[in-house]
C-alpha cells in the first residue's frame, strides 16, 4: 500500500485516543473523498499487533440496510448465523476478545447504530473504529472530524 502522506498528526491523533485514551468507539467523521478509508486501513496495518485478536475491517458500502449489518459483521468474524439473535451471538463472540473492528462507509446505516452499544457493552475489550460522513449520536462515542488537506504549497 502507498505511504500515507499528510495524515501523521490524524493518525497519531487515534492511535493516541484508541490506545492512550481508552476511547471505545471512534468515528473518523468527514465529507466523501477525504480520506476515511485511507486513514482507517493504515491505522488497522499499524495497531495489528496491539490488539490480542488483531484488527477486522468490514466494508459496509455495498451494506443497502442497517438491519444486515450484523450479517456483515458476522462475514468478517467468520461467525455462523445460529438460530439466535445475531446481534447476541456476536456479542458472545466478542466479549472475550480484545481486538479493534474497523466498520467503514457507516453513513447510510446510522440506524444500526444501536447494535453497536449493544456489542460495546457486551465486549469489554472490543474497540470500534467507525468511518462515517456523519456521527453515530451515542453516548460513547468520540468523534473524529477529518477535514480534507490543504492544497500543496505553491498551488492556486
Amino acid at each position: 500500500m502507498d505511504r500515507l502522506i499528510g495524515r501523521e498528526r490524524e493518525l497519531a491523533g487515534l492511535r493516541r485516543l484508541i490506545l492512550k485514551d481508552g476511547r471505545r468507539l471512534v468515528t473518523l467523521v468527514g465529507p466523501p473523498g477525504v480520506g476515511k478509508t485511507r486513514l482507517a486501513t493504515e491505522l488497522a496495518r499499524q495497531l495489528a499487533a496491539r490488539f490480542d485478536h488483531g484488527v477486522i475491517f468490514v466494508d459496509l458500502s455495498a451494506v443497502s440496510h442497517a438491519e444486515l449489518v450484523p450479517e456483515a459483521v458476522a462475514r468478517a468474524l467468520a461467525v455462523r448465523e445460529g438460530p439466535d439473535d445475531l446481534i447476541m451471538e456476536l456479542a458472545a463472540y466478542l466479549t472475550p476478545r480484545h481486538l479493534l473492528l474497523i466498520l467503514d462507509n457507516f453513513e447510510h446505516l446510522c440506524d444500526a447504530a444501536a447494535q453497536l452499544k449493544t456489542l460495546l457493552e457486551a465486549a469489554p475489550r472490543l474497540h470500534l473504529l467507525v468511518t462515517s460522513r456523519a456521527p453515530l449520536r451515542l453516548r460513547s462515542e468520540h468523534e473524529f472530524p477529518l477535514s480534507p488537506l490543504p492544497p500543496p504549497a505553491g498551488t492556486n
